[in-house]
């Protein structure tokens, strides 16, 4: 069904943007510390905000890499002859790749273009959350609403997947096939690389207008508490 191997897809998601977040999050609240700068973390330039979520991603997605591998392979495998899967569940999947694909090094393969593709895609989803609510109307307050902070992270989910959906369709091929991403680019070409882009928009678009105003209230709740 729509939603088989779902906690699959998830697993590492989760732990991907609880990461990304906090390293985020964390370098960034460091800064704003240190003595030598007088500006709260809002006040931090664009390029800063781009390159902290940059790093973030990277350190996220070298993470939960492995994982993301399994998933993919989960997702994409077919019955063989006799009708079987060739994997049972989770822990079948991973100790098969983790020897088919050559040990440790291999659960890596793709991680490189992943890699290329996260760093714009973290950068870019938290730099244009974070534009988007500058520009947005506020309230007499001075602050959003909660309905205009959902206008911000699905624009900034927009912005994210036209950036970046080309080097997660890479990846995943690079995933499957083993192939050199070079390889697999020649074969899609520009229009291969934005296949599926609208049911991805389908997606990230309500999951960041969604995601972004409750991760920004949940940590303003906790820190006044």
């Amino acid at each position: 069904g729509l939603f088989h191997n779902s906690k699959m897809k998830d697993f590492p998601r989760v732990p991907g943007f609880g990461t990304h977040l906090f390293a985020a999050d964390g370098p960034a609240a460091s800064v704003a510390a240190t003595p030598a700068v007088a500006h709260p973390p809002e006040q931090l330039n664009f390029l800063r905000r781009v390159m902290l979520a940059g790093l973030a991603g990277i350190v996220g997605a070298t993470c939960v890499f492995p994982m993301d591998v399994v998933k993919t392979r989960i997702q994409s495998q077919r019955p063989l002859p006799d009708g079987t899967l060739p994997y049972k569940g989770i822990g079948d999947a991973f100790v098969k790749l983790y020897r088919g694909n050559g040990g440790f090094f291999g659960m890596y393969n793709g991680l490189v273009a992943q890699l290329v593709g996260i760093t714009p895609e973290k950068a870019i989803k938290l730099a244009a959350n974070d534009f988007y609510r500058w520009i947005l109307p506020k309230n007499a307050r001075g602050e959003l609403d909660f309905h205009m902070e959902m206008v911000a992270g699905a624009l900034a989910g927009l912005s994210q997947v036209v950036a970046t959906n080309p080097m997660e369709i890479v990846k995943i091929r690079m995933q499957i096939s083993k192939r050199a991403a070079s390889e697999v680019l020649k074969e899609l070409g520009l229009r291969g690389l934005y296949k599926g882009t609208s049911s991805t928009l389908l997606r990230d678009i309500p999951f960041s207008a969604m995601y972004f105003p409750f991760y920004a209230r949940l940590k303003k709740y906790l820190a006044e508490e």
